[in-house]
């Protein structure tokens, strides 16, 4: 962080902050955050986030908060009717009922999602792996469905979600990979 005077990408820091305040700021144990006085500002350097970025996170958690919801309603009513389906929907699958389903659409497609979407806003370099890993569980679930049970819109809208977030983590491993071969060549 950089204590600047001007106000641009910064906010005021009131008085002298203490110890949570300063962990919260990230500058705990920092000596200049010992000194921060009224006026004195932190300046926040500009995301390098992309578009792309945003609208995968977006949609990473849009589809990790349905899948939660849906495998929980799905464990909740092994029947399926909470969710408007019946077991007879899955007599071309290996299921009698909707646990099976359920556990694994909230855990690996739900939590999987959640937990990729958190890594990528800390910009954890696993997230482009990760991502790429539940985009590409999503296809595969969604092609399992098309061939197993009945059609359902959701299965397109979702196929092209899975579509988009393994795209955006092949892309992004493509390119740390890129990035770390140039930097071994030239250092």
């Amino acid at each position: 962080m950089v204590l600047d005077e001007e106000p641009q990408r910064a906010f005021e820091v009131p008085g002298r902050m203490g110890p949570i305040a300063l962990a919260t700021l990230g500058m705990a144990g920092h000596p200049e955050g010992a000194a921060l006085e009224t006026n004195q500002m932190i300046k926040h350097e500009p995301s390098d986030r992309t578009d792309v970025d945003r609208i995968a996170v977006g949609v990473e958690i849009v589809v990790g908060l349905g899948a939660v919801g849906g495998g929980a309603l799905m464990m909740l009513a092994p029947d399926g009717h909470l969710l408007g389906m019946t077991t007879s929907q899955l007599s071309s699958t290996p299921f009698g009922d909707y646990v099976l389903p359920g556990i694994g659409l909230f855990t690996a497609i739900g939590l999987g999602m959640l937990l990729v979407a958190t890594a990528t806003l800390y910009r954890d370099r696993r997230a482009p792996l990760g991502a790429l890993a539940v985009g590409c569980a999503l296809i595969a679930m969604e092609v399992y469905e098309v061939i197993a049970i009945p059609f359902s819109v959701l299965q397109p809208v979702m196929f092209a979600a899975g579509l988009l977030i393994a795209t955006w983590g092949i892309f992004n491993v493509a390119s740390h990979h890129r990035s770390s071969w140039r930097n071994d060549v030239r250092g």
